[in-house]
């Protein structure tokens, strides 16, 4: 069982969230626990309750719009503005021993944070960063969409032109590759 299905599978039970008021503490504290113990991410400073509270509190109104999407269905283009939102509300989630005030985080930390509550973003990590290739397409098997290598702070807008990328990278595989999934 992966984790995001760990994490989920004690809350989503027909229209539960969560993002619901009765979850909300306990998914921040899986959540804060998941960055330290198994991204292990303490050395970059995570959010601590209540930042961590009020970072989801803030956006658990566009996560209700993205839950359902997964990746390979062609239909990132349709949820860009509240990835994005999600994404600039993900601020202060790690990086706080680097920015103390929450201003800003890595892709990594944001990334691992949206494969936690949402399951369908890659780490963003230094590994995965490597497996992207620059200006490259189609998708090959050993290579994923374009990615600035070299970077580690994106804008929201760069993300969700990543994480478009790689919808349409998974929903043209099977083209691409003989039908194979």
């Amino acid at each position: 069982m992966n984790l995001y299905n760990r994490m989920c599978l004690v809350y989503h039970g027909g229209f539960n969230s969560i993002f619901d008021p009765q979850h909300l503490i306990q998914t921040a504290n899986r959540l804060e626990d998941f960055l330290i113990k198994f991204f292990r991410m303490e050395r970059t400073g995570v959010a601590r309750d209540p930042q961590m509270v009020q970072i989801l509190e803030n956006i658990a109104p566009y996560y209700e719009k993205v839950r359902y999407i997964q990746l390979g269905q062609n239909k990132v283009a349709s949820i860009t503005a509240d990835l994005g939102h999600i994404y600039e509300g993900l601020n202060g989630i790690t990086n706080r021993v680097t920015y103390t005030n929450g201003e800003n985080s890595s892709i990594t930390g944001k990334s691992k944070a949206l494969l936690s509550i949402w399951g369908q973003t890659p780490g963003f990590d230094s590994i995965v960063r490597l497996k992207f290739c620059s200006n490259f397409y189609p998708p090959l098997p050993d290579r994923l969409p374009y990615l600035k290598k070299n970077n580690i702070y994106y804008s929201s807008d760069e993300f969700c032109v990543m994480i478009k990328e790689l919808d349409k990278w998974v929903y043209d595989w099977p083209k691409t590759n003989k039908g194979f999934r």
